[in-house]
């Protein structure tokens, strides 16, 4: 499933990787796939709000 392209500026990223309990990577990607995103920027999407950034970071 192709998946939406994000309207934004280029902007560098950071590879990390970090361990999550298996529920909650189903649940994480499960979420993104129903929102047509990669886990990951479901992921950052998520922190987004929960860190209170401003939606141009």
């Amino acid at each position: 499933m192709p998946y939406k392209e994000e309207a934004h500026s280029v902007q560098s990223r950071v590879s990390k990787s970090y361990t999550l309990k298996l529920e909650i990577a189903e649940e994480l990607a499960q979420r993104a796939e129903a929102q047509e995103l990669t886990a990951s920027r479901y992921l950052e999407k998520v922190l987004r709000d929960v860190f209170k950034f401003a939606k141009s970071l």
